[in-house]
């Protein structure tokens, strides 16, 4: 019964549970209406906060316009009364008053001046009430905004090249007299710009007096110049800015030294060097006016003779570097800029002597030659970092123990072709880093060095190389075959070109493919120029790829069989160098082929061909029989020793001298007999008309006139009929000429029959021949 009782008292039906929740709900809403019915009444019974005033600005003769900043609880459409009295003194009565009602924040009433004692305040009305700010009272002058100033003229002045002669004058209705302006009543301010400085510069000015020289600017440089004031008591309101005018200040003489820096080529002959003098235009804030040209003046340290540079003495405006020849020794230069108005204060640099040229560099580990030279310390270390594709950040750190005096950053593309324009910077001592931009591009090498200054005299650089992106190589490695074996195959590759680099080779990679169709390939360290491919058989496919940090590049590839021969290079050039060896020597051989064969087969001189002086008996031929007889040496009829009864001829000297002539017989006008005396030794001559072949020679025919008289002789094919022959006291003979081989024999003949000449008969002179021609 109990559990049964427990149960029915927990059983509730459900129409009854939801009426119950309804009217549950019905309290809870009639209880929220209840305290926001509340809440209003009681907003409704809260007060209007009061605006806050908070500033007014007084225009003479015009209006004064006061801003303020409405309460927090401000109801939309809340309407605001600006009321402005003038008092008779501070707080004092109302004098007049004046007032305006506007929706905004801001509100303007007329005003006649300045010149007297206002109270202001305004009034917010809105459905609640209206709310007032707190009255403020002071006088017109102390919030008064002047109109501007009339700015009138603006010049340079003559012979002060940093001042400007500025006049102005005060606009209509001024709230101020002029005495007032004089006694300082005003305060002013002066906003220039220039081209090179285009934001505005304010500066404080006391122009009381209304032409003024301001002396704040800089020389030769174009200012837009305009000027405000305001009452000194108003610490608030400025007047706006008059009109800008422009002027530009007069010339100075330059207040800087150029930077000068320099370049010294290898020393030719005696030691004397070139050497290209660098240096940068001023820039305008320094060149103080229009740089005119430059002055430059060089000498040797040792004695302080001063160089005659010629034409390099003043230089033109545009120039910027010339280059001189300079002696060996220690020299100075200066170089100085001039305008109109005066020179700059020089720029000096120290050529170190020819020992002292190759000063250290730390990347090759060069020193300097010699042991007189002096190398002073480079910067410790160097580092270029690229910021983007057109700057590089360059820092170092200065020189331990030494105290420089600046430094020379130097950058230039390298170049295999030729050294370009470096671009350099000269920065004062107390840098360690700067950003260079001029010239750099991306993909380029750059070679970036640092120098310390030690007054006019650098020290040692310290370089490094640089890209500012780096980028894959435009070309690949050229390969070659270096040694072809049995079974391996050596490679070799030229460097790549530094401007088809476009970045630093970090490595290579070597590509072959065999006869199965597999590619390998192999990584080789990109200071290497050669690698060697073993176990290699038939015919493959070889390549090499360039790499850099931005990628590779391959070059052409090559088809090398390995296995069908071997042909190491040493052969190849042997079986091609041997060939044109000996071509070149049968050429050589062809081309003097008569002295090689003087030497080989030396030639037997031809006595027909010599000019010889012997002496000769007088020789008497026998009888001919008929005209046409073969004479010879061995037929004692044809040739004999028979003299004149009763006297002997002495013996004649006898010279051949060749002569192109034709045959002739010719007889003695006194024997007219079939015996005629004859000296006969052949010369050749060229074949003349009728294929006669002419030998002949010179003898004397008395001895009165061995010098002088002589007689031809003739030998042809045949006797020819000619006329008589006029002789200059000799004989003429015609001789038959037979068998040529018997002329040696003659003469053979004629030594051994000879005898020695007489002591008083000299041998004639061949340069003075009579000649007689054959006819």
């Amino acid at each position: 019964m109990k559990h049964t009782d427990i149960a029915a008292r927990r059983y509730v039906p459900r129409s009854w549970r939801s009426r119950a929740e309804g009217m549950a709900s019905y309290r809870r809403g009639g209880l929220l209406v209840l305290i926001l019915g509340v809440c209003a009444a009681a907003a409704a019974t809260e007060p209007l906060l009061s605006p806050t005033l908070l500033r007014c600005v007084f225009m003479e003769n015009a209006n004064v316009t006061c801003y303020w900043e409405p309460a927090e609880d401000t109801d939309p459409g809340t309407l605001y009364t600006l009321q402005v009295n003038e008092t008779k003194g501070l707080n004092g009565s109302v004098f007049s008053q004046e007032q305006c009602q506007t929706e905004q924040n801001h509100c303007a009433t007329p005003l006649l001046t300045v010149s007297a004692f206002y109270c202001v305040s305004v009034t917010a009305h809105s459905p609640r009430g209206n709310a007032s700010s707190a009255r403020h009272c002071l006088h017109g002058t102390h919030a008064v905004k002047l109109y501007p100033p009339v700015f009138s003229s603006l010049s340079g002045v003559q012979g002060r090249p940093r001042c400007l002669n500025l006049r102005w004058s005060q606009p209509p209705f001024f709230s101020l007299s002029s005495s007032e302006v004089s006694a300082g009543h005003l305060h002013f301010q002066l906003q220039y710009s220039t081209a090179q400085r285009p934001s505005p510069q304010i500066v404080d000015v006391d122009l009381r007096d209304k032409e003024t020289e301001l002396c704040l600017f800089s020389p030769f440089t174009v200012y837009n110049i305009s000027i405000r004031y305001r009452y000194t008591h108003t610490h608030d309101y400025w007047s706006d800015w008059s009109s800008s005018l422009q002027a530009r200040t007069e010339e100075a003489a330059p207040s800087a030294a150029p930077q000068l820096w320099r370049q010294v080529e290898p020393a030719a002959a005696r030691g004397w060097r070139r050497v290209t003098l660098l240096w940068k235009p001023l820039p305008p804030s320094v060149a103080n006016g229009k740089v005119l040209g430059y002055n430059m003046s060089c000498w040797v340290e040792d004695d302080l003779t001063e160089m005659d540079l010629g034409e390099y003495g003043v230089l033109r405006p545009s120039d910027t570097s010339c280059r001189l020849s300079v002696p060996p020794q220690r020299c100075s230069c200066n170089l100085s800029a001039f305008n109109s108005a005066g020179t700059s204060p020089p720029a000096a640099i120290t050529i170190p002597s020819h020992e002292d040229t190759g000063n250290l560099n730390l990347l090759t580990n060069s020193h300097c030659p010699g042991t007189a030279c002096t190398v002073l310390p480079p910067p410790v270390a160097v580092s270029v970092t690229p910021l983007d594709d057109h700057r590089l950040e360059v820092g170092w750190t200065a020189p331990s123990g030494q105290s420089a005096s600046g430094f020379i950053v130097e950058w230039v593309a390298v170049s295999e072709t030729g050294r370009h324009s470096p671009y350099w910077q000269r920065l004062n001592g107390t840098t360690v880093g700067t950003v260079i931009t001029e010239g750099v591009k991306p993909e380029v090498c750059y070679a970036v060095s640092v120098r310390a200054l030690y007054g006019s005299t650098a020290g040692a650089e310290l370089s490094k190389q640089v890209y500012s992106r780096e980028g894959a190589p435009s070309a690949g490695p050229s390969l070659q075959v270096k040694e072809l074996r049995s079974s391996s195959v050596v490679l070799q590759w030229d460097p790549i070109p530094i401007h088809q680099r476009h970045g630093f080779i970090q490595n290579y990679t070597v590509y072959w493919k065999g006869p199965n169709g597999h590619i390998k390939r192999l990584l080789v360290r990109g200071e290497q120029r050669q690698c060697t491919l073993t176990g290699l058989s038939g015919e493959y496919s070889i390549s090499v790829m360039a790499n850099t940090s931005a990628g590779g590049t391959a070059g052409q590839a090559i088809t090398v069989a390995v296995g069908r021969g071997s042909l190491s290079i040493p052969t190849i050039l042997c079986c091609a160098v041997l060939p044109l060896l000996t071509v070149l020597m049968v050429l050589a051989c062809l081309g003097h082929r008569e002295r090689v064969r003087q030497h080989l087969c030396p030639q037997v001189p031809d006595p027909g061909k010599s000019s010889l002086s012997v002496w000769i008996p007088s020789i008497h031929w026998g009888d001919v029989e008929g005209s046409h007889s073969q004479p010879t040496l061995r037929s004692p009829y044809f040739v004999s020793e028979v003299m004149p009864q009763g006297k002997v001829d002495w013996q004649r000297p006898l010279v051949v001298v060749p002569m192109l002539q034709c045959g002739y017989k010719g007889y003695d006008s006194a024997e007219m007999t079939n015996h005629h005396t004859a000296h006969t030794l052949p010369a050749y001559c060229k074949a003349t008309d009728q294929d006669i072949t002419n030998y002949s020679y010179w003898i004397s025919t008395k001895k009165d006139r061995l010098c002088s008289s002589y007689t031809s002789f003739c030998v042809t094919d045949s006797a020819l009929p000619s006329p008589r022959a006029s002789s200059v006291g000799g004989d003429d003979v015609l001789l038959s000429q037979g068998d040529l081989s018997t002329f040696p024999l003659l003469l053979q003949f004629l030594r051994q029959h000879s005898d020695p000449p007489p002591p008083s008969t000299p041998p004639p002179a061949p340069d003075t021949p009579h000649s007689s021609a054959c006819v």
